[in-house]
């Protein structure tokens, strides 16, 4: 073998070996890029609802007065629940979400199992005090959810949140009970047995 041959050998293997780095680092870069392209989803927090409902939990004083909509909006479906004329609440029974007290919402159908649930920790950040209770600032778990609270037909709660999973609404067996609890050991409730509308793309109601 003669001198050239073998330097030709060496350099073709030089190449070679930087074509594979070369196809290395273009891997890298558009993973790099793809990753940067789609947004990073925010993770979901633990559900954490009762396999059962829980019992005791204060309802409005008149019927009719907590309405439930969710609606398949075929990117996400959004659900709205608004709880008025309620039992009376006192401000400490919302207890410290801003620091210590955890929220669940939480939908059972007449099975009676969870067929929605989510769970909202202590947040510093999530909520803002108000005069009679608190309000979460907008964020990506919730778009709205306001605690307030007062005597007997005063209290208010208004959820109002999307959802990326679609939930199977004709499914559901009736009544549909949804209620919302906290750490501190309250919870408030609605429980609907004749929806106005129940479809694939919609359930909509009020409450008993």
């Amino acid at each position: 073998m003669t001198a050239n041959s073998g330097a030709l050998r060496r350099s073709r293997r030089h190449l070679a070996a930087a074509l594979a780095v070369v196809a290395v680092l273009l891997g890298v870069a558009a993973t790099v890029s793809a990753q940067a392209e789609t947004p990073t989803p925010t993770a979901s927090p633990t559900p954490q609802c009762p396999v059962l409902p829980e019992e005791g939990c204060r309802t409005p004083i008149q019927p009719h007065k907590a309405v439930l909509v969710i609606q398949d909006r075929g990117t996400f479906t959004q659900i709205f629940w608004k709880w008025i004329k309620g039992a009376a609440t006192a401000p400490s029974d919302f207890g410290n979400p801003i620091g210590t007290t955890a929220y669940d919402f939480c939908i059972y159908d007449g099975t009676p199992q969870p067929v929605f649930e989510f769970h909202l920790p202590p947040c510093m950040d999530c909520w803002k005090s108000t005069k009679t209770g608190f309000g979460v600032i907008p964020t990506s778990l919730y778009a709205k959810l306001l605690l307030r609270a007062g005597s007997d037909g005063h209290p208010k709660i208004v959820m109002r949140r999307p959802s990326a999973d679609p939930l199977p609404l004709t499914s559901w067996a009736l009544p549909v009970r949804v209620q919302l609890t906290n750490s501190a050991g309250v919870c408030w409730e609605a429980v609907y047995s004749a929806p106005i509308e129940q479809s694939a793309q919609k359930f909509r109601a009020k409450a008993d």
